[in-house]
């Protein structure tokens, strides 16, 4: 796991800097306004000293906006989050009022599904409050908007501080699933329409607004939020099943409620990665601490970067080129199928990968992104993360138009917006893929190794500037007379050179297998130190992906968790990567290639009964039988291309 503090800015070393050993004077440059000239952002003053000028708050009030769900119905999760806050060290100088409801169903005595209740937390429970409300959609804005007026009213204090406690879906999708009605859902639109109201009709600024929810780390998230809290707290990733640890957060603002945003959010990730150490899920957590107060600058410094990307998108060559950067910049949200995809990337990421095209764009938007992340944590399942992702149309195809319509009512800056759009809508059209004037394989011995074949092809030079991604891709024949193939899964172990077209690969009858049983497993994301694989799989019943990481140096794969994806009726997206646990059943779904109708299709392969240090995902001989490889080539629309394949006989 990667724990990240940014107490000082980012520094960029230049030609134009001077560096003393002795005082180091950091000098951020930032592309701003209409000229192209670098201009030097000030360095930032110490927290301490900012805070120190600051009025010292003697009262605290934290809103806590539970949207039960089926996380509550289903899994308990709200009210082991109740139980935590009532382990906390309550004082005076703390008010914690919650409303609840969105669930079908409460495990904590006198919470109940039938209408939403208002509660104070105090040192012998929760108090339920005023009269008893029917059961509203926590999905409406006047819902939230009377919540927060009602909690500033009743419970005035120095300082605020707001938390959106449910599923989240970045973006798009927004906050906030009510199981009561058809699982409503917050836009951000919304959001800002409630807080607005709210803030208005009390008066009333907040410290820190923070989402327990998955995805909601966006600059989308925070540009909306930025009139009404100083600070943002929120996940890149999803989030596991048990969220924040509410105890310590309890305790620390009871303690000093003049703690700043970013103070509390020490507090936050470090219990959160200490929670997340217990229940075994440290290795699929993010969580980011947001200074809200430069997040116009960071939309202005992307508005700069999107127009020079969208001047740019006038040739194949160019789509194809800004393309491969959207396919390699860390990802949230992310499944073995297409409509399983949030289509969220990481701004830090992107923009890193853009820095040879557009220096002086892609720098500023990474120096306004340091003011931007006061601190961050990330882990195995996105090591890439820099703290604040954005919403890029790529993978969700089908899709495209829907969620274009509904982020096109967020009013967000016009650049950025038809960027993306024009984007979308030139990958969309492309529905050609690579054509193959000659896709036959070549077959030779390995000089390095007589018991290793290499088998080659050479993609067309007229369409090089096409490809994305070259994969093997490895099948397994049902029998000797069948037309139909098991298709094992895809690997970037192929050498892909890119002037010549020639692409090989060396296979010696190894290849991943899941306690010696076949599995499909397909490649997510590659980086510098390891790749990120799913696994498409049964686990109890439920169709999950399997995150799998792979070490490269030492060459060890580790399974992550299982994710039950998005769910096709409601969009909603499943908050758990769950670990797996002794005793767990997984039926693998295996990838069926029928030769004669060029269709595929899932089957059932062997159940596997989970033993943690026993049931190992490793690299083995496999069994005996025939067996083709051969290629697939992503192009920069996504459509695969298949090459022929090479039998082979394993024995």
């Amino acid at each position: 796991m990667n724990r990240i503090k940014f107490n000082k800015p980012v520094i960029v070393l230049s030609a134009l800097l001077f560096v003393s050993v002795l005082a180091l004077i950091v000098v951020l440059y930032s592309f701003e306004g209409s000229g192209d000239e670098y201009v030097a952002l000030d360095p930032l003053p110490p927290e301490e000293e900012v805070e120190d000028n600051r009025p010292k708050a003697k009262s605290f009030t934290m809103m806590v906006y539970m949207v039960g769900s089926d996380l509550e119905s289903f899994d308990q999760a709200a009210s082991s989050d109740l139980r935590q806050m009532i382990a906390g060290n309550l004082s005076d100088k703390l008010n914690v009022v919650l409303q609840t409801g969105g669930s079908t169903q409460w495990h904590t005595p006198q919470f109940v599904a039938d209408w939403a209740q208002r509660w104070r937390l105090t040192q012998d429970g929760f108090e339920e409050l005023g009269e008893q409300l029917p059961q509203l959609n926590m999905a409406e804005p006047d819902t939230l908007r009377d919540f927060v007026t009602f909690a500033a009213t009743n419970y005035p204090a120095d300082r605020y501080g707001l938390v959106f406690w449910n599923h989240g879906g970045g973006a798009v999708k927004g906050f906030g699933y009510d199981e009561n009605f058809d699982m409503d859902a917050l836009t951000l639109q919304e959001l800002y329409a409630a807080l607005n109201g709210a803030t208005n009709d009390s008066g009333i600024a907040f410290e820190w607004i923070g989402f327990d929810a998955c995805l909601m780390a966006t600059v989308e998230t925070a540009y909306m939020m930025s009139p009404f809290s100083r600070y943002m707290i929120a996940s890149e990733e999803l989030e596991p099943n048990h969220g924040w640890n509410y105890e310590p957060i309890v305790t620390a603002l009871a303690d000093d409620p003049s703690m700043s945003g970013a103070q509390l959010g020490d507090v936050i990730i470090d219990s959160y990665q200490q929670e997340a150490e217990a229940e075994g899920t440290e290795t699929t957590i993010t969580l980011s601490v947001l200074n809200l107060a430069y997040v116009d600058k960071l939309y202005h410094a992307l508005e700069q970067w999107a127009q020079v990307v969208y001047n740019d998108m006038e040739t194949n060559d160019a789509i194809a080129a800004i393309a491969k950067m959207r396919s390699d910049a860390e990802s949230f949200g992310r499944g073995s199928e297409p409509e399983d995809n949030s289509d969220m990337t990481d701004i830090g990421d992107l923009v890193e990968k853009t820095e040879d095209a557009y220096p002086s764009e892609s720098l500023a938007v990474s120096n306004w992104l340091g003011r931007v992340v006061v601190a961050r944590t990330t882990s195995e399942i996105a090591p890439n993360a820099t703290g604040l992702s954005i919403y890029f149309p790529y993978h969700d195809q089908a899709n495209f138009e829907e969620n274009l319509a509904v982020y096109d009512e967020l009013g967000l800056p016009e650049n950025y917006r038809a960027l993306i759009r024009s984007f979308s809508q030139r990958i969309a059209a492309n529905d050609e893929g690579i054509v193959l004037s000659d896709g036959e394989l070549t077959m030779s011995v390995s000089p390095d190794d007589p018991d290793q074949s290499v088998v080659q092809f050479t993609i067309p030079k007229r369409q090089l500037n096409d490809v994305i991604q070259v994969y093997s891709v490895l099948g397994a024949f049902v029998d000797e007379d069948s037309q139909k193939t098991l298709l094992l899964g895809t690997d970037n172990n192929v050498s892909f050179d890119e002037g010549s077209g020639q692409v090989a690969t060396q296979w010696n009858g190894r290849w991943v297998t899941l306690d010696g049983r076949f599995v499909t497993m397909h490649l997510v994301q590659t980086y510098e130190e390891s790749n990120l694989y799913t696994i498409p799989a049964s686990l109890n019943g439920d169709e999950v992906d399997l995150y799998v990481s792979y070490d490269i140096a030492n060459g060890t794969y580790t399974i992550l968790g299982a994710w039950k994806g998005v769910d096709n009726e409601s969009g909603l997206v499943d908050r758990d990567v769950r670990p797996l646990e002794n005793g767990d059943r997984i039926v693998p779904f295996l990838e069926m290639y029928d030769e004669n109708s060029g269709d595929s299709s899932y089957v059932n392969g062997d159940k596997i009964v989970y033993e943690e240090g026993v049931t190992l995902l490793e690299a083995q001989m496999l069994p005996s039988g025939a067996y083709s490889l051969g290629f697939v080539i992503e192009d920069y629309a996504q459509n695969l291309t298949y090459t022929d394949f090479e039998v082979f006989e394993v024995e």
